[in-house]
Parts: structure tokens; C-alpha cells; sequence
């Protein structure tokens, strides 16, 4: 990767908020209750997907820039490095994993399991 596509800190977590926000939007357009996937299955499908999780050379900025370099330990502990058979596949899943744990923690710090925008009152507000 050359250092023009080189994915600097500031992108990353802008990133992070806004595959957040496409969440809550798809949460908010198709709610549980109507047939739609909760926030944790879109925010799943939506890091599945995502450029820095398919292209391997994308999953470094990932693992650079991330609060959760340890997530899929956490989730999976030893079992979620069963079967991989490359450096690349053990990449993926670290970088997976702690992309989801990233926009998990923004979602949750500014949206509701409905995708509604959490609002906080000033101190002193009625």
C-alpha cells in the first residue's frame, strides 16, 4: 500500500461513525418488529462486506488504527483461528472483529437498539 492510500487515523474513525450510521438508518428503515435485523446482525453484514475486510491489504489500517486489536479473541478466544489456512485468513478475522467491535462501541455510544439518536440533556435541563 502506498503511502497516498495509506488509511490515516482521522479516516478510520470516520469510518467507524459512519458504518454506525448506515446501521441506524437500516435499523430505523426496517425495525425488528416489521421482519428486520436487530443493530448487532446489520452492523454484522455491513463490516462483512466492507472494503477494509474484503481486500487484505485494507485489514492492517484496521489492526493499526483500532481500540480492539483483541476482539476476536474475546469473542471466539483460540476456536476463531480453527481452520484458517494463511497468514491473510487469520488477518481477516482479527481485522473483522475488531472493525465490528469499533462500530459496535460507536453505535451504542450515540444510537438506541432501534437506530434512534440517544440525546443527551444538558445539565440543568428540564
Amino acid at each position: 500500500m502506498s503511502n497516498s492510500e495509506r488509511v490515516t487515523y482521522r479516516e478510520y474513525w470516520a469510518q467507524v461513525a459512519g458504518v454506525a450510521d448506515d446501521a441506524a438508518e437500516i435499523v430505523r428503515d426496517w425495525p425488528v418488529a416489521e421482519g428486520g435485523s436487530g443493530a448487532c446482525d446489520v452492523i454484522h453484514e455491513l463490516v462483512d462486506s466492507h472494503q477494509w475486510i474484503i481486500y487484505y491489504h485494507q485489514n492492517l489500517a484496521v489492526m493499526e488504527h483500532t481500540d480492539n486489536d483483541g476482539a476476536m479473541l474475546d469473542h471466539m478466544g483460540m476456536d476463531g483461528l480453527t481452520g484458517a489456512e494463511s497468514w491473510h485468513e487469520v488477518c481477516v478475522r482479527f481485522a473483522f472483529w475488531a472493525f465490528w467491535a469499533d462500530i459496535t462501541a460507536s453505535y451504542g455510544g450515540r444510537f438506541t437498539e432501534d437506530g434512534r439518536p440517544i440525546i443527551e440533556m444538558k445539565e440543568g435541563a428540564a
